[in-house]
């Protein structure tokens, strides 16, 4: 479920590392940082985890410009609606992302963002 992934991959990672024998308060830590990994929940990164976490997820959509592409047009859209679709989401990960990361991804982005249009 796209509108609360972030929850329920939460409650699945703690089933998991429940099972596992990890103690409580690692528990809670793993859950806040899937919890606080998603850009469009304004949730508060606190911790340096926290914030590589959110990092790698806002990361691996630049890596997965063509999946983002196909996947819209298999909906069915039209060229210029997947294009902004694209558009949008590569800049709004990269809006998410801590400074430092931005930094060494900016190459990377500002050559995606030069072949969308």
């Amino acid at each position: 479920n796209r509108d609360n992934h972030h929850i329920l991959g939460a409650e699945l990672a703690e089933g998991f590392l429940a099972e596992d024998g990890f103690e409580q308060e690692f528990i809670d830590k793993v859950k806040k940082c899937i919890i606080n990994h998603r850009g469009s929940v304004l949730n508060e990164k606190l911790s340096i985890e926290e914030v590589c976490v959110a990092d790698a997820d806002a990361m691996s959509h630049l890596d997965s410009v063509v999946e983002l592409i196909c996947w819209r047009a298999y909906l069915g859209e039209d060229i210029m609606t997947v294009n902004d679709f694209v558009k949008n989401k590569i800049k709004k990960s990269y809006a998410k992302m801590s400074k430092d990361t931005q930094a060494l991804v900016k190459e990377k982005y500002d050559s995606i963002m030069s072949v969308l249009f």
